[in-house]
C-alpha cells in the first residue's frame, strides 16, 4: 500500500513539474522534440529502465539507493516509480488528439502540457473564409484540443495507475 501511494505521489510531482516547463516548441507550426525531460533535473542517479535485470555498477546502485532514501522509499519502490514515470511519458508522447475540422482548420497535438508535437493544418477552404472567421476557428480548435489533451492526460494517468497496481 505504501508503494502504491509513493508511486502516485512521485508521478503526480513529475506531472506538476512538467506543466511549468517553458515551451519553445510552440513557436513553430509543427515540431517534435527529442529532449528528455528529467524529473530530477539531472540530480541523483540515472533512472532505471525496463532492463533492470542488467547488473548496475556499485556507483549507480548507490546513487539509486541514496535517491530512494531521500524520498523515503526503498530502492525497489523507486525503480518501480521510475518505470511508471517512463511509461507515462511514452504514453503521453504517443497519444495524439485532433480538434477542428479537416476541411478548414485541423489541430493535432500530443497530450503533454505544453505539447511536444503540435501540427496545425489550414486548408485553402479555410483561408477562403477570411481572416476573422479563420482566426476564430483556429482559436476554437486550439481550445478544443487543449480540452481533449486534458482528457487524454487523465486517461494516460489512469492506465499508469492500473499498471502500478498490477505490479
Amino acid at each position: 500500500m505504501k508503494t502504491y501511494f509513493s508511486v502516485i505521489l512521485l508521478c503526480s510531482r513529475a506531472l506538476a513539474a512538467s506543466a511549468f516547463m517553458p515551451s519553445a516548441e510552440l513557436r513553430s507550426k509543427s515540431c517534435a522534440s527529442n529532449t528528455q525531460r528529467s524529473m530530477f533535473g539531472g540530480a541523483g542517479a540515472g533512472s532505471p529502465t525496463e532492463d533492470d535485470d542488467v547488473e548496475l555498477d556499485a556507483e549507480a546502485q548507490a546513487g539509486i539507493q541514496q535517491t530512494a532514501a531521500a524520498m523515503g522509499m526503498s530502492a525497489e519502490e523507486y525503480k518501480l516509480a521510475m518505470r511508471a514515470r517512463e511509461q507515462l511519458v511514452k504514453s503521453m508522447d504517443a497519444k495524439i488528439v485532433k480538434s477542428g475540422n479537416a476541411d478548414t482548420v485541423l489541430v493535432e497535438r500530443d497530450v503533454n502540457n505544453p505539447p511536444k508535437t503540435l501540427d496545425i493544418t489550414i486548408t485553402e477552404a479555410g483561408k477562403a473564409l477570411g481572416r476573422d472567421v479563420l482566426s476564430k476557428k483556429l482559436v476554437d480548435a486550439i481550445n478544443q484540443g487543449s480540452d481533449e489533451a486534458r482528457k487524454g492526460r487523465q486517461e494516460c494517468q489512469q492506465e499508469m495507475l492500473k499498471w502500478v497496481q498490477s505490479q
